[in-house]
């Protein structure tokens, strides 16, 4: 079980935003959980954002310094180092390390004398080697910029909505012709979900809305008039990079994320058979865990089938409840658990 809420917490100048950017997609991609701020961030917290830089620090196993001129003479930056080194870093014995990457044209010799003591890294691979984390494959073939990626979705997404409307269409038993409706997680795919979205905490993430695709399988039994779906992994919103005002409403998010996911599900997935076969949202606070207008009319639009659950969850109650096609049929949700033989 983790005990640290991130794997690293990436520092840099906001001067050289464009530069933490693009390493903490890249990080992201490698499968890390990485905590990284920006204007937008302190914005959203307030009053409260050095207590959140706080948390954070706490709560990272590794730190990363992202070399530059800007980052070194930062005041900003150097507390976030000195706490770190401080407060964790020595306390740990070392076993949570530092690490400072190095940026194109960084003059080594400025660096202060207690930077000169850090290991020194060139690359985003050697940080993975050197923390012991297993590098995932590449979800994405490229990495095209994001407005290249952009204009290739849109025509994707459309395309991809026709042919799964003809495939729901033609499918007998895809039609409403079922009196019973159940949902069962494997239990790797609910803590893969759980973990996504904070289940039990308040994070700085879990503050807001996050959503993600269920991917897995559906069974008709035409025998005992049920429906079946076993969610074998979940795909989050983490694999999207946010552009100041875009891809911030739901609608948008799980269009873009969609587009991915089908990209995944052609290239490599392990389970031939496996598909889109829901997706869920999370709810704040005392929210009451109950699918809205909004869900439905989302399913209609981004869905645009019949046969998908929608999942809603409270990480803060820690509830969760289960619905079933464009009706939203409350259905029973279940988590199956290992077996010990």
């Amino acid at each position: 079980m983790d005990i640290f809420e991130y794997d690293i917490f990436l520092s840099c100048s906001k001067e050289d935003k464009e530069i933490a950017k693009h390493i903490w997609h890249e990080l992201n991609l490698k499968g890390l959980r990485v905590f990284w701020y920006d204007e937008s961030l302190r914005k959203s917290i307030g009053q409260s954002f050095i207590d959140e830089i706080q948390n954070a620090l706490t709560q990272s196993e590794h730190f990363l310094l992202v070399c530059t001129n800007n980052s070194i003479n930062s005041n900003w930056v150097k507390e976030e180092y000195q706490t770190f080194y401080g407060e964790c870093y020595i306390p740990s014995n070392m076993q949570r390390r530092m690490f400072l990457l190095r940026h194109e044209n960084f003059n080594l010799k400025i660096l202060p004398l207690l930077l000169k003591k850090i290991q020194m890294t060139n690359s985003i691979d050697e940080i993975i080697k050197l923390i012991g984390k297993v590098d995932i494959k590449a979800l994405i073939s490229e990495n095209d910029s994001l407005k290249q990626q952009n204009e290739i979705l849109k025509s994707e997404v459309e395309s991809l909505k026709t042919k799964l409307q003809t495939l729901m269409n033609n499918n007998p038993e895809s039609k409403k012709s079922y009196a019973n409706y159940e949902l069962e997680f494997e239990e790797a795919a609910i803590k893969q979900i759980y973990r996504h979205i904070g289940w039990g905490k308040r994070t700085i993430k879990n503050k807001v809305e996050q959503v993600g695709f269920l991917i897995g399988k559906i069974e008709y039994d035409k025998q005992n008039n049920i429906v079946s779906g076993i969610v074998e992994q979940n795909i989050s919103e983490d694999l999207i990079f946010y552009e100041a005002g875009d891809l911030r409403n739901t609608k948008k998010k799980l269009m873009y994320l969609k587009s991915i996911i089908q990209k995944k599900l052609k290239a490599d997935v392990p389970l031939e058979a496996s598909k889109i076969i829901g997706w869920y949202h999370t709810l704040v606070n005392n929210s009451p865990v109950v699918v809205s207008e909004r869900d439905k009319r989302i399913q209609k639009q981004i869905c645009n089938e019949d046969d998908l659950f929608i999942v809603i969850f409270n990480p803060h109650k820690q509830l969760w409840k289960a619905y079933f096609g464009q009706e939203s049929i409350e259905c029973e949700g279940t988590v199956r658990k290992k077996s010990s033989g």
